[in-house]
Order: structure tokens, then C-alpha cells, then sequence
């Protein structure tokens, strides 16, 4: 019988501690093969009209910042179509959108996507900028993003730059820029893992619609645009500021409702597989789909050193408190692998609505 629960359990650690073993060579791997690559830039002769699509709701904290934050960015006003569609918020949202000259639109249903899609729809502009309400963008990000819209690559995301107070805050810091200088070289190697809806700047005729039965806007469209035999980059140079939760519960959930959403949405993609590039077997499976569960591969190894080797347990859970304590990076790793087992719990025992609801 012991020989059996050994075998099982033996069985399972391996799994996943090989399946660890691959997330941590991928980094080194993605590194190595895009060591001397770099993107092709093209020259802007004329600076183009953009659509920008601003989906809100209950967003009167932030719309008049955003609006204000797009008048000063080092891009023309008057080639900027810009285009509020509020999902009717309850807010003073749209009257304080109404104070300027931008196209504001209320459609009356919840859901981002189908924002997003209502935007699109009336956007007629060569290219079309999705963009949040709580985040503001650097003064020459849009200029900058116009540049690599070249060849296969269609759409550029912005580099998300945060600053956080707190003991976890440092920790987080350092999390997001060591991703998106992942993000980065995933880019030179063929696409983004994902794009982020902060700031999605793309050629219009790329994209008729997003699937409003996705879970997330900005995968979904990650994933549909490579399929389709595009690219979607992340240039250092593109960047916009993130306001973060104000205090630490608010950080966990809002980590944990991006996490389980963005499992769903990973397995509602599988047909990515479809096509033979680094995307698909390589930055999409592990970025996408392995790494999502890393504290099930935690729990298998826990347990059969818990079963087996005790005293090797107690080792590595020392030395993860001791890091944490010292590490400012530990310390967050261990938070976000928190948020991860309860969007893990989530997706087991809950059931969530697609159309990348509002919260």
C-alpha cells in the first residue's frame, strides 16, 4: 500500500516539478534566442488620424484626468477621434465626459468587450487606440507606438509602470518591470504573451470585432490577431502609469479576478495550437497555461515531501520566510502565488460570466 501512495505521489511531484523546471528554462531560453534581435521601425512622414476608444463605467475619479492627460500628450488634438462609450455607469461619468469635445456614447449594456466592439464599430480613423480611464499615457507613447506598426506586426501595448507603497510594494515593482522586459523579448521572438488593455494601439482593418463571449479583452485579442498571422509587440519605449489598489486586499483581489479570468479565457484559446510558431508552442502554453498553476504543482511537490521527506520540507519553507523576509521580490512572489490559489478555487468552485464584465 505505502509502495503505492510513494509511486502516485512520487509520480505527481515529478510532474510538476519537471513542469517548474520548464517555466524556469523558458525564461532562459527566450533570452538566449533573442539576444541580438531588434525591432524594424519605420519613419512617420505624416502623423495619421487615431481613433481612441475609451470604454468606462463608473469611472468620474478618472475620466477627467484621462481626457485631460490625452490634450497633453505630444500628439495633435485635432487627429485624435476620441470616443467614450460608457456601459452606463451611475456615476457623473458621462456628464463629466460631456464637458469635452470628444465623442462620448452611452450603450446601456455592461461589458467591456462590448465597449471595445461599439468603439471599433464607429471608429473609421487607419488606426484605433484602446486605452483605460484609470491610467494616464506617456507624453510621447503614441508616437512612439506609431513607429512599429510595420510587416506582420499590427498592434503595440504599453509597458503598464507602477509605483506601490507598503511591504509589498517594492516586491511589485520589481514583479512588473522583470515581465514586461519578459513581455519585451517575447515580442522580438514572435508576440507578446499578452497585450494589455491599458493602452492597445493597432491598425484598424486587423480586427472586425472581439468575441464578446471572452472572458478578457486584451488576450482575446492577442490571440486572435496571431492567429490571423499578426503580431502583437511590447516596445520598452511605449509606456503608460498604472494607479494601483489603495491598500493590500484590494491588490489580492483584483490579482485574483485578473488571474481566473484569464484561465478561462487561456483554455477557451487552445485552438492557437492550430499553427506551428514560437507563439503557439513556446510563449503561449507556458506564459498561458502552465504558469497559471503553479501553486498545484506546489501542492503536489508539498505533499510528498510532507508524506516522505519532512525535515526537506521544513528546509524549503525556511528558507522561503527567510527570503521573503530580507527578498522584496519573495515577498510579493509569495502574495501573487496567494491570489493564485484563490483564483484556482474560484475557477473550481465558482462559476464567473464572460463578456469581460465590469466589476
Amino acid at each position: 500500500m505505502m509502495t503505492m501512495i510513494y509511486n502516485v505521489l512520487a509520480t505527481l511531484a515529478g510532474l510538476s516539478f519537471l513542469i517548474v523546471l520548464v517555466i524556469t528554462f523558458y525564461f532562459f531560453i527566450v533570452r538566449v534566442l533573442t539576444r541580438d534581435a531588434e525591432f524594424d521601425t519605420r519613419d512617420l512622414d505624416e502623423l495619421p488620424e487615431i481613433s481612441v476608444v475609451i470604454p468606462t463605467y463608473n469611472e468620474e475619479n478618472n475620466i477627467r484626468k484621462k481626457l485631460e492627460n490625452l490634450k497633453k500628450v505630444n500628439y495633435p488634438w485635432e487627429k485624435l477621434d476620441v470616443k467614450v462609450v460608457d456601459n452606463g455607469s451611475e456615476d457623473s461619468t458621462v456628464e463629466i465626459s460631456n464637458e469635452f469635445d470628444v465623442d462620448t456614447v452611452e450603450i446601456g449594456e455592461k461589458g467591456k468587450i462590448k465597449a471595445l466592439n461599439h468603439g471599433l464599430e464607429q471608429s473609421d480613423s487607419e488606426y484605433v487606440l484602446f486605452t483605460d480611464a484609470d491610467i494616464t499615457i506617456d507624453e510621447d507613447s503614441i508616437k512612439n507606438a506609431l513607429k512599429y506598426l510595420k510587416g506582420d506586426v499590427k498592434a503595440v501595448t504599453a509597458v503598464s509602470e507602477v509605483e506601490c507603497d507598503g511591504w509589498f510594494g517594492k516586491g511589485k515593482e520589481q514583479y512588473h518591470g522583470e515581465d514586461w522586459v519578459q513581455r519585451y523579448r517575447e515580442s522580438l521572438l514572435d508576440s507578446v504573451c499578452s497585450m494589455d488593455g491599458k493602452f492597445i494601439l493597432f491598425e484598424n482593418n486587423v480586427l472586425d470585432e472581439l468575441d464578446e463571449e471572452a472572458y478578457v479583452d486584451d488576450l482575446e485579442m492577442t490571440v486572435q490577431l496571431r492567429k490571423n498571422g499578426f503580431r502583437s509587440i511590447a516596445p520598452m519605449d511605449v509606456k503608460v502609469n498604472e494607479e494601483t489598489p489603495e491598500n493590500l486586499k484590494e491588490d489580492v483581489n483584483m490579482m485574483r479576478r485578473r488571474c481566473k479570468m484569464s484561465i478561462k479565457s487561456s483554455f477557451q484559446n487552445l485552438d492557437v495550437f492550430k499553427d506551428f510558431n514560437f507563439y503557439s508552442y513556446l510563449i503561449f502554453p507556458v506564459r498561458r497555461l502552465m504558469i497559471y498553476f503553479l501553486p498545484i504543482y506546489a501542492f503536489f511537490i508539498s505533499v510528498f515531501l510532507l508524506v516522505f521527506y519532512p525535515v526537506l520540507l521544513i528546509l524549503l519553507v525556511f528558507t522561503n520566510i527567510v527570503l521573503s523576509f530580507f527578498r522584496d521580490k519573495f515577498r510579493y512572489y509569495n502574495l501573487l502565488m496567494f491570489s493564485l490559489s484563490l483564483s484556482i478555487i474560484d475557477k473550481v468552485f465558482e462559476g464567473f460570466e464572460n463578456g469581460a464584465k465590469w466589476d
